[in-house]
Formats: structure tokens, C-alpha cells, sequence
């Protein structure tokens, strides 16, 4: 009869250890909106002048105004996931619709590794679609927001995205590399539009949705509106990681086998 093995003998096997490196690698945060809560998230609401609604009760709108840009600020408002903290981060949301008028100058889209969420005191970065810009344009930007105050690191004009459609956002950070992606509903293997930039300020933190007036725009109505779907973050593995990882799988791999292979020695009379 074959002696049996618990399970507790592979506490610290090769194979135990690998496992517990992938699952690690494998943090995801994801809300479809199907539940008509955001329970799970944290509003950013800096003027106490905003609202969060979820409209066919499985999508994610915020709405938000300013009474008073030049005492308060601009209109701004989102929602944050403080369940996870993430360095390197993969996320992704549906756009589904905005306010589209041309006197509603906005930026619309995904804040990163946010840190010291508050009024005059929110960190992180910051993706997003303008359908409206300064110049007339639309365009894809990547800010840092240092106590609420956001700065361009990159900006790229791109073609009006049309509201009636429906787009998907992706804002990706491996280290001090940052990237932002628009793709079509109707074609997720496609990528419409791309901008990168370099950025070391801020290593990890929360990930979220932000609707924000461009303040540096003291005209027009002063709002921003903008519905979500699907949001999804993802930790993603540090350079290097996915090849150690395989480079254990074969090795453990090669012992177990080795193992199983190798005949008992006989001891003789």
C-alpha cells in the first residue's frame, strides 16, 4: 500500500510558493453597477454639490456644479475604491454617455494611485477625455493632481468621440510609465487612440472615476456629467515578474517530474 501524503506536507513545497506568487499578482477590483449601489465605493465630493445616480439601474452617472468657481473652485466629484491600494495598476471603464454641449468644457475619465482624498488635498493621476477643449478640440490627457491642482504631463487632440457610441477607457502604469487608451465598444481589439507619458511622483495608491469642469476655463455652465460602466483594476506584475514566475513553473515543474521518474534504489541482501 502507498503511504499517504497530507496536504500539510506541501506547506512549503516549490509548487506552494508559486501559488501564492500568482495569486498575489492577481489583486482585481470589478463593478458592473448591476447591484444600483455604489456602496462599495467613495464619494469625492470636495463642494458637497454633486450627485451619483445609476441610470437602467446597472450603469454609473456623476453629475457635479460649482455655485462659485472663483471662491470654490471648479465643479469636480468622483469615486474612489479604498479597498485595494495599487503600484503598478491596469484599469479599465465603458463610457457610455456626457454632457456633449459645447458650453460644457469637462474632463472625463480614471484617477490612479490616489492618495490623501480630500478638499485642496486629493493626489494622484488622472486620464481623461475632454470632449471640449480650450481650443476648440477634443483631446486625451494624463495630469498629476497634487492637492486637488491638476498639471499636463501629456496631451494629444484627437478626433470628437460621438456620445450616442460607446467607448472604453484603459489607464495602465507599469513604474514610471503611464498609458491611456481609447477603444470602441464595438471593436475592443482595436485601440482608437493612445497617448503615454513619464511620470515618478506617485508609486501606489487608489483607483477611481473623476468628472471634473476644466477650471483653467472660467466660462460656460460650470458642470460635468459623465455615466460609467464595468470598471475594472488589476494589479499588474512588476517587469521581470512573469519571467520568474514561468522560470519557477519549469523549474517546479522539472523536480516534481524528476521525482516521480526516479526509481526507489533497491537495498541488497
Amino acid at each position: 500500500m502507498k503511504p499517504f501524503r497530507s496536504f500539510s506536507s506541501l506547506a512549503f513545497s516549490p509548487l506552494t510558493l508559486l501559488l501564492g506568487v500568482t495569486v498575489a499578482q492577481a489583486q482585481t477590483i470589478i463593478d458592473d453597477f448591476n447591484t444600483g449601489s455604489d456602496s462599495a465605493w467613495t464619494h469625492v465630493d470636495p463642494l458637497a454639490n454633486s450627485s451619483y445616480s445609476f441610470p437602467g439601474g446597472n450603469t454609473y452617472r456623476i453629475q457635479t456644479a460649482s455655485p462659485s468657481p472663483g471662491t470654490v473652485g471648479a465643479a469636480r466629484a468622483g469615486a474612489i475604491r479604498e479597498d485595494a491600494t495599487f503600484g503598478d495598476f491596469d484599469i479599465t471603464v465603458d463610457l457610455l454617455s456626457w454632457d456633449n454641449s459645447s458650453s460644457t468644457h469637462q474632463s472625463i475619465g480614471i484617477v490612479a494611485r490616489v492618495s490623501d482624498v480630500g478638499a485642496g488635498t486629493t493626489d494622484g493621476y488622472f486620464f481623461h477625455y475632454d470632449p471640449v477643449g480650450s481650443n476648440g478640440h477634443s483631446s486625451l490627457w494624463i495630469e498629476t493632481i497634487t492637492d486637488e491642482v491638476p498639471t499636463s504631463i501629456n496631451s494629444q487632440q484627437i478626433a470628437a468621440l460621438d456620445p450616442a457610441l460607446g467607448y472604453r477607457l484603459e489607464f495602465s502604469g507599469t513604474g514610471d510609465n503611464l498609458t491611456g487608451r481609447v477603444y470602441a465598444l464595438s471593436d475592443l481589439s482595436t485601440v482608437l487612440y493612445e497617448i503615454d507619458a513619464i511620470d515618478s511622483i506617485y508609486t501606489s495608491g487608489f483607483s477611481g472615476l473623476l468628472v471634473a469642469d476644466q477650471g483653467r476655463l472660467q466660462t460656460g455652465n460650470q458642470s460635468a456629467d459623465a455615466t460609467f460602466d464595468n470598471f475594472s483594476v488589476t494589479a499588474v506584475p512588476e517587469p521581470g515578474t512573469s519571467v520568474l514566475i514561468a522560470g519557477v513553473a519549469a523549474g517546479v515543474g522539472a523536480w516534481y517530474f524528476r521525482r516521480r521518474r526516479t526509481p526507489k534504489a533497491v537495498k541488497c541482501a
